[in-house]
């Protein structure tokens, strides 16, 4: 069996047990100390800043703080857009001495504290999300909101259908202050959900992004980047079996077609609108002609029954989180460090495979024929 496996050094959360009803959780960090001393398990962008580091992708600093508010420069951007794509040991890797067209490269590579950064822009160049013009990189400048978005959506594999929406209409207020070079950046995060206007519709291009900010587009990104079987990290990220690959995507596509949708424990199977755990995994696995049964139990009396060391994406992984020996939640497995589910606190939606669900995992089993 030929197996794809994302390789990304991954930071465990430490969270602590809730007893929940059957069928139905809170979510990993729900009730859980911030693991930052600046911010608290309630601020609105935790959950996606705590993904981030969880996938080291976007760390907090050395003294425990996140500071959310501060900006993010360019350098930074490219960092942890390298990061995203699963290529820091590719970056780690380059050779330190291979010249960039940039003006200011030589000058800022040229220091040794900045030495260790140039294999993520020689990565960042190799897969498109940086072009050499011999204008300036200025990575110490604060990143402003559309030349983020422009990397995040070359990181996604839409450079040519950006291309494509430079003549496109704009609605944006300030879509005069858009450069129509750029354009079509501005109006594929909108599209995709990577980024939105403002509350009164501008996309303020040029307004630098701040750090708590960037964790959300990061995490949307991710998200994007899990279903879209022609993003750079999509092939990196699933555990495969050779010839199911594209089943598997489907899955997932279906998955995240129904993202955001609220939970509501013993929903309708057939309600798109609301689901519980169970009702979800049933639904999307129905659409790729996979009937499952009805509750978690019975889901996994389903499948062939597959140690934790043979998970791949797309198998069902059960849990007892009232440790009554019972199982009480399902979730579809995606790599080691993601679950896609239905929640209480979040509905359906992306968390970490963190200890909380690790301490509560009783079983996995596949249901998608290899």
């Amino acid at each position: 069996m030929k197996r794809h496996i994302l390789i990304m050094a991954a930071a465990l959360l430490w969270s602590t047990p809730v007893a929940v009803n059957a069928d139905s959780h809170l979510s990993a960090t729900q009730g859980e100390e911030s693991v930052f001393t600046d911010i608290s398990s309630a601020y609105w962008a935790y959950n996606e800043i705590d993904r981030m580091r969880t996938l080291d992708i976007f760390q907090g600093y050395a003294d425990g703080t996140f500071r959310p508010s501060n900006s993010i420069t360019r350098m930074q951007t490219i960092i942890t857009a390298v990061r995203l794509l699963g290529l820091e040991e590719e970056a780690n890797a380059k050779d330190f001495s291979t010249p960039v067209d940039f003006k200011d490269a030589e000058n800022y590579f040229g220091k040794e504290r900045n030495q260790w950064a140039k294999g993520y822009v020689l990565v960042a160049i190799e897969e498109g999300l940086l072009y050499e013009n011999g204008e300036r990189l200025d990575p110490n400048k604060p990143a402003e909101r559309l030349w983020v978005a422009s990397v995040l959506i070359r990181a996604l594999g839409y450079e040519e259908e950006a291309q494509e929406l430079m003549s496109a209409d704009v609605t944006f207020k300030d879509k005069e202050e858009i450069p129509k070079d750029a354009a079509g950046y501005a109006v594929a995060a909108e599209k995709y959900g990577i980024f939105s206007g403002s509350s009164n519709g501008e996309f303020q291009p040029s307004v630098s992004i701040t750090r708590a900010q960037m964790a959300t587009v990061l995490d949307r990104t991710y998200k994007k980047l899990l279903a879209n079987p022609q993003s750079k990290m999509s092939k990196d990220t699933f555990i495969y079996a050779e010839g199911n690959e594209e089943k598997i995507k489907e899955l997932i596509r279906h998955g995240e077609s129904y993202q955001g949708a609220e939970y509501l424990f013993g929903a309708d199977p057939s309600s798109t609108e609301f689901f519980d755990c169970s009702s979800f995994t049933k639904k999307i696995y129905g659409e790729i002609g996979i009937t499952l049964p009805r509750t978690s139990r019975s889901q996994f009396q389903a499948g062939e029954k597959i140690e934790q060391e043979e998970l791949q994406t797309g198998d069902l992984v059960f849990f007892d989180t009232n440790e009554d020996e019972g199982i009480n939640h399902v979730a579809v497995f995606i790599n080691e460090e993601t679950l896609l589910h239905a929640t209480r606190s979040k509905g359906v939606d992306y968390t970490a495979f963190t200890d909380y669900w690790k301490k509560y995992y009783t079983g996995a089993v596949r249901v998608i024929e290899q």
